[in-house]
């Protein structure tokens, strides 16, 4: 008892001292945790669609929800830059790989459709090389380019058959 009481009169003094002072919490989250909060996370629905927690189906945008969360989940394994929900559209940041610190590539996916098909998304990879000192362009792959695209596909798929399950 005869330790607890100093205890419980520091922690008494201190609060009675912060009393009329405006203390804001910290934000500790990275970018990519607050926009993933913001838009909803990997694995669950969260509030990509805006505000509450919602289902696919029940939407009010113009843009194919299994699209756009498929976009979200297979590219946001990569620091995110720009997210725009309402257009559909993401980008993510510069990215090296360890083994190649001097290469890195840029993505980004528009989401063109409300239907869910192979013309509803739009993908752009962007990748540059350090010479001399200086990041130069370089010429990407249309494989690297299909590969992509059909990720997002295959999982803006799978995204449509869990939620119409009967």
């Amino acid at each position: 008892m005869k330790k607890i009481l100093p205890l419980i009169i520091t922690i008494f003094l201190v609060s009675a001292c912060t009393d009329g002072v405006d203390v804001k919490p910290v934000d500790s989250r990275t970018k990519a945790q607050k926009q993933t909060d913001e838009h909803g996370s990997l694995f669950g629905l969260g509030n990509i669609l805006g505000g509450k927690k919602t289902d696919l189906k029940d939407n009010n945008i113009k843009i194919n929800a299994y699209l756009w969360r498929a976009v979200l989940d297979t590219l946001s394994v990569h620091p995110l830059e720009k997210i725009v929900t309402e257009s559909g559209i993401l980008q993510t940041e510069w990215v090296s790989m360890d083994d190649s610190p001097t290469e890195q590539t840029k993505i980004s996916a528009v989401v063109l459709s409300s239907d869910l098909s192979v013309t509803g998304v739009r993908v752009n990879v962007y990748k540059r090389k350090k010479q001399n000192g200086e990041w130069v362009n370089q010429t990407v792959s249309n494989k690297t380019v299909k590969t992509i695209s059909d990720a997002i596909l295959q999982r803006a798929r799978e995204l449509y058959q869990e939620d119409n399950k009967n």
